[in-house]
C-alpha cells in the first residue's frame, strides 16, 4: 500500500511540472490586448469573455486544475490539442488575456469526459475552476460547437503534441536550472561583500580601541557622553540592499560614519587635553607660559623645540 501511494505522488508530481510549460505553450498564443467586438459567426466565443482579465497568473492557474482536477498528462495533451483546433477552425478567434483561462478550463473538462475512464460532476469542476455551475455548461457546449463536436485525437497528432510539450518541459528546466545558478551566485556575492564589510569595521574599531585614552575626570563626563551618541562603528550592519550600487553605496556610508567616529574620538581627546591646561593655567605666570607653550605643541601650531 506504500509504494502504491509513493508511486501516485510520483506520478502526480511529474504531471504538475507540466504547468508551467504548457502556461508557455498556451502564453505563446495569447495577446496581451483587451477583448475586441466578437463576429457574428463566432457568437459562441463571447461566452469565454471576462469582464476583466483574472488575477491569477496562467502558471498558477494550470497547476490548481492539475492538482484538483486530478488531471494525467494525456489530458492536458488532449486540452492542448482542443485549442489548437479551436484556432485552427475559427481564424477569427483570438486568445487573450481575459478568455485564456474558461477555454483551457472548458478544454481540461472536455478532456477529462472524453479520455478518462471516470470524470466527476460538473459542479465539482465548477468549484475547480471558480466559475458558477450554469457557466461551466455553457462554455462547455459552446466549446464543443466551435470544435465542431471534433474530438476525437489520432495516435499520430497526440504523438505531435507530446514531443511539443516534452521539448517546453525540457526548456523550462534549463531555465530553471539557470535561475538556481544565477541566485546562487547572487547570495555568494552578497556573503562576500557581508564578510568584507564587518572585516573593515572589525580593523577600524580595532584601530580605534588602540588609541590610548587619557586618564578621565569629572571635568570629561559631558564630552563622553557626546561621544557615545556619536559612536556607530559598534552598530549591527544594516540589511544589504539588492544592487550592487546601492550595496556599494551602504559601504561608503559605514566608511564614512566609521571615520566620523574616529574625528569625533580626537575631537573628544583635544577638548580634555584644553580643559586640563585651562585648569593648570590658573598659576603662576611662570606656569601659565610654560603651559601655554604645550597647549601649541599638542595642537600642532609651532615645531617642538629640540
Amino acid at each position: 500500500e506504500n509504494k502504491a501511494r509513493s508511486e501516485a505522488q510520483r506520478v502526480m508530481a511529474q504531471v504538475e511540472a507540466l504547468a508551467e510549460p504548457i502556461a508557455r505553450v498556451l502564453g505563446a498564443q495569447v495577446v496581451a490586448v483587451a477583448p475586441g467586438p466578437v463576429p457574428e459567426a463566432l457568437a459562441y466565443a463571447a461566452y469565454f469573455e471576462a469582464k476583466c482579465a483574472p488575477a491569477v497568473p496562467l502558471d498558477r492557474y494550470v497547476m490548481h486544475l492539475i492538482r484538483y482536477a486530478r488531471c494525467s498528462r494525456a489530458t492536458l495533451v488532449a486540452a492542448l490539442i482542443y485549442v489548437d483546433r479551436l484556432l485552427v477552425f475559427n481564424p477569427g478567434f483570438v486568445l487573450n488575456t481575459h478568455n485564456v483561462h474558461r477555454v483551457l478550463l472548458a478544454s481540461v473538462v472536455l478532456a477529462l469526459k472524453m479520455h478518462e475512464d471516470g470524470s466527476w460532476t460538473n459542479r465539482f469542476y465548477a468549484r475547480v475552476g471558480g466559475v458558477s455551475v450554469d457557466e461551466l455548461f455553457t462554455l462547455e457546449l459552446s466549446l464543443l460547437l466551435l470544435l465542431r463536436c471534433e474530438l476525437y485525437i489520432s495516435k499520430e497528432t497526440y504523438e505531435q503534441f507530446d514531443h511539443c510539450l516534452a521539448i517546453a518541459t525540457a526548456q523550462c528546466a534549463t531555465r530553471q536550472h539557470k535561475d538556481n545558478v544565477l541566485r546562487q551566485l547572487r547570495e555568494e556575492r552578497e556573503e562576500e561583500l557581508l564578510t568584507q564589510l564587518r572585516e573593515e569595521r572589525t580593523r577600524d574599531c580595532s584601530a580605534l580601541s588602540a588609541v590610548p585614552q587619557p586618564q578621565q575626570s569629572e571635568c570629561d563626563t559631558h564630552y563622553d557622553e557626546e561621544a557615545k551618541e556619536q559612536l556607530t562603528a559598534n552598530a549591527p550592519l544594516p540589511p544589504l540592499p539588492q544592487t550592487q550600487r546601492h550595496r556599494e553605496e551602504a559601504a561608503l556610508a559605514l566608511l564614512q560614519k566609521q571615520r566620523e567616529a574616529a574625528a569625533a574620538l580626537a575631537q573628544v581627546a583635544r577638548q580634555r587635553e584644553e580643559a586640563r591646561l585651562r585648569e593648570a593655567s590658573s598659576g603662576c605666570p611662570r606656569e601659565r607660559a610654560a603651559w601655554r607653550a604645550l597647549s601649541l605643541i599638542v595642537n600642532a601650531r609651532v615645531p617642538c623645540p629640540s
